[in-house]
């Protein structure tokens, strides 16, 4: 189930393996997934494998109200002025 598998993503110790993981992950994401997985990106303590995941959210997953909150979420608590300009540009409308 996903949630089982969100909770396999969750035990990582190690921020790349996660992206790693949760940039696959987002590839054909439902809704519910791309969710998750950023949700999941929220919890690491990286905030340019954060930015790297976020990144890979499909556009067409952004243009939705959910992602798009889960997205600005993690975004707005991002440490990094740098990382966070970045990925919130692609929800103002580049780089999508």
């Amino acid at each position: 189930s996903r949630e089982a598998y969100f909770r396999a993503v969750h035990e990582f110790d190690s921020d790349v393996e996660r992206r790693i993981v949760l940039t696959q992950v987002l590839r054909d994401a439902s809704e519910a997934t791309a969710i998750a997985a950023i949700q999941s990106a929220g919890e690491m303590n990286s905030d340019v494998e954060k930015r790297i995941v976020l990144t890979q959210v499909p556009s067409s997953r952004l243009r939705t109200a959910r992602v798009a909150a889960a997205y600005r979420r993690v975004a707005d608590a991002m440490r990094s002025d740098v990382e966070r300009r970045m990925v919130m540009r692609r929800l103002d409308g580049g780089d999508r």
